[in-house]
């Protein structure tokens, strides 16, 4: 996946030819693209918005997934944590509740895989362990503007379950 510089006065539906391949370049193109949705929501204009936020999603996903970028897993990991709970809430100011959910549990259940993998390097795990808290706040600030949600339940749960299973793990020994 390739990551599109747009002019910042147009919506981010007509990328130019130019692909962004730097991972510093797509870590600035990603600070750029979500500043202009945050930048849309402020105005109320949340189908502008919407569309930023997707966009700075696609370029924290190929930041997250691409590990010998150069660019720290924990501002890897930040930009894909924060490009869906910024996507959540544009999906909850659209009145799109369940995308919203969908968004706000897919980022928490990536940050509970990489803690509870075997083969996350050390460096990821401390990271997901910071961003968990901002993920659960969140969720957590969702369910109280929109009621609880039974996926949500379940995130919250398994991160529980997950907790409970450290715990004893350590104290056992």
């Amino acid at each position: 996946m390739t990551a599109w510089h747009t002019p910042s006065d147009n919506p981010p539906d007509a990328p130019s030819a130019e692909p962004l391949e730097e991972p510093a370049a797509l870590l600035a193109e990603w600070r750029r693209v979500t500043a202009e949705g945050l930048n849309a929501s402020r105005a109320q204009c949340l189908a502008h918005a919407l569309a930023w936020h997707q966009q700075a999603l696609q370029i924290a996903h190929h930041l997250f997934h691409h590990v010998s970028s150069g660019i720290a897993d924990d501002d890897r990991l930040a930009a894909f944590i924060v490009a869906h709970i910024n996507l959540a809430d544009c999906y909850a100011a659209l009145g799109e509740c369940n995308d919203a959910v969908d968004c706000l549990c897919c980022a928490h259940h990536q940050l509970l895989s990489l803690i509870a993998s075997d083969s996350t390097p050390e460096p990821m795990r401390m990271a997901a362990y910071r961003h968990l808290r901002e993920s659960q706040a969140a969720m957590n600030e969702f369910c109280a503007e929109h009621g609880d949600h039974p996926l949500m339940e379940q995130a919250l749960l398994r991160q529980r379950a997950m907790q409970g299973a450290h715990l004893a793990s350590t104290t056992l020994h």
